[in-house]
């Protein structure tokens, strides 16, 4: 095929030029979006530009343009069939996706309630077969003396002993319960067996 590349590249250079602004303007914005006829307007330029790369693929003149056009075409390739979606939140999908997952894992559940109940009434029993026992099930002094002494202790105290020490007290717990999710999360690699300990113990 006989092709005056000169009288070529000046009709169809303003083409290659349009195309490479609007996907200048897709790569500095990706979220950017078009109306229908802009769309319309990209995949004319797009099919333009790779019949232009097709006519001049044989002509081995001009590796330049060839690559040139070889570039532009693979870019707006890419650019027209993006299948990312944008990164939105959805609530509604949300909300129906947790109970789904939720009804799927309830047997996981059930045991993990199971074994936390029964680490509760273990230790139940065991304080009230043997009271002694308690220093070692619960290692907390505040919690050495009964409830009832403990109550009136702390209604009947003028000072408050949690004064200035509150939001440690209160982050000491938060950070607690973090510590023994990631712990029970950590200790799945045994298979579950440390999950269960953990669960029981705590």
């Amino acid at each position: 095929m006989i092709l005056d590349l000169a009288r070529f590249t000046a009709v169809e250079r303003p083409y290659w030029e349009e195309l490479e602004s609007v996907l200048g303007k897709f790569e500095t914005d990706p979220g950017l979006r078009m109306s229908l006829d802009q769309v319309q307007r990209l995949h004319y330029l797009y099919e333009r530009c790779s019949a232009d790369l097709a006519r001049l693929d044989t002509f081995s003149t001009e590796p330049r343009l060839r690559d040139f056009l070889e570039s532009l075409v693979s870019r707006a390739y890419s650019q027209i069939h993006e299948t990312r979606a944008r990164l939105t939140l959805r609530w509604k999908a949300l909300l129906r996706a947790f109970p789904c997952a939720f009804r799927r894992r309830a047997g996981a559940f059930g045991l993990a309630a199971g074994i936390t109940v029964f680490g509760a009434a273990f230790g139940w029993f065991a304080i009230r077969y043997d009271p002694q026992a308690k220093a070692v099930l619960m290692p907390f002094p505040g919690l050495m003396e009964p409830p009832q002494q403990r109550v009136a202790k702390e209604e009947s105290a003028k000072i408050d002993r949690l004064k200035g020490v509150k939001a440690t007290f209160s982050a000491e717990l938060m950070t607690h319960n973090i510590q023994v999710a990631v712990l029970a999360l950590a200790a799945g690699i045994t298979w579950g067996a440390g999950t269960l300990i953990v669960l029981f113990d705590n």
